[in-house]
Parts: structure tokens; sequence; C-alpha cells
């Protein structure tokens, strides 16, 4: 297992900075200490977001809360909602029940994909330094 008794990281997307205890451990330090022990390839963008995936679909909805007050800003929310959009650049037909689907997210289900999100841009825009 990995020790994170002096990792920091800077995720550039949100502009903050993260350090990691291994004593007093936030919810963004137990995800990134499971990712650093899974050793997933960093240039493997499908297993990286198999992963965080499965995480956030785990994760109980007061630390989804949490992990979006603390991370969250405008621009995640847009990029969020463009990887929706982009959804509907790529479909052959689109029909009135495609238009609709964020309507029909659930909140719950927009938050974890924004969790998701939130998580994925920590490992991939951050740099750990042991």
């Amino acid at each position: 297992m990995l020790s994170l008794s002096r990792v920091l990281s800077f995720d550039m997307v949100s502009k903050t900075t993260i350090k990691h205890h291994n004593e007093n451990k936030e919810d963004i330090d137990i995800f990134i200490n499971e990712y650093l022990s899974k050793n997933i390839n960093q240039g493997d963008d499908a297993s990286r977001w198999t992963f965080v995936l499965n995480y956030s679909k785990n994760l109980p909805i007061n630390v989804v809360d949490k992990i979006i007050h603390l991370y969250g800003n405008d621009k995640i929310v847009n990029d969020l909602v463009e990887f929706y959009f982009e959804i509907f650049k790529h479909m052959e037909f689109v029909f009135e029940k495609h238009i609709n689907m964020i309507e029909q997210e659930n909140d719950e289900t927009i938050k974890r994909n924004l969790v998701s999100l939130i998580l994925f841009n920590s490992i991939t825009y951050s740099s750990f330094l042991f």
C-alpha cells in the first residue's frame, strides 16, 4: 500500500490544491489512495473511467454532495453539460426522448456523473509527488 503522508496534488481544472495525509483522511484522499493502489496505467483512459464510475456509483449520497461542494465549480458543470450534448452529436437519429434525456436524469444520477468527472479530473490533471 502506498503511503500518502507527503503527497500533494494540484487539480489544474478546478485550480485546487489537495494535500493528502494518512491521518484524518478526506474523501478525495481515500479515492486517490485506492486509485494509486490499483496501479492503473495513466494512459489507459478506458480503465481509469471504469474505475472512477464503479467507485462513484458506490459512494453514499452525502459523500457525493460533499465532493461537489468542495471541488465542484462552473467549469466542471459546463464540461458535464458539454459531455451530455456531445452524445447528441454522435447519434444517427435523435428522437424527442433523447432531447429530454437530461430532464429524465434524476438529481442523484447527475450528481454522481458530476462527481465522476471531478474524480476523473483529479487523477488526470494532478501530479503526484512522493
